[in-house]
């Protein structure tokens, strides 16, 4: 089983992501994440997905549920995503960025952290 943090948790891929996590048994929603400041903060992922109660709290410090057991999926924005990829390296935490919009540096910076193999 896979354990998922959901980054970008109350966007459109957000809410898809948690929807198809909890109906398949191969993955486990282990967190969720939001940019500091959303309403959504505090708020059960699966009720902000429209699923009902999954009992993860969507939460903004990232850094605090990434943890080298876990995979992240990204849908949130390039600024956003590279911060993620920072805490991500920095714990030993696997992370899928579906964001667009990187910069050249941006790239080069990811290819650092996270080599392709």
């Amino acid at each position: 089983m896979t354990n998922l943090i959901v980054a970008g948790a109350a966007g459109r891929m957000g809410r898809l992501l948690i929807t198809l996590a909890a109906v398949d048994p191969a993955f486990r929603l282990a967190g969720a994440a939001e940019a500091e400041g959303s309403p959504e903060i505090g708020r059960d992922a699966g009720e902000t997905a429209g699923i009902g109660r999954l009992g993860i709290p969507i939460v903004s410090d990232y850094a605090a549920i990434a943890k080298p057991e876990t995979v992240t999926l990204d849908f949130t924005s390039a600024a956003a995503s590279m911060a993620h990829l920072e805490i991500a390296a920095s714990a030993g935490a696997a992370i899928v960025i579906g964001s667009t919009g990187l910069t050249p540096e941006m790239e080069a910076r990811a290819g650092i952290l996270a080599p392709r193999t």
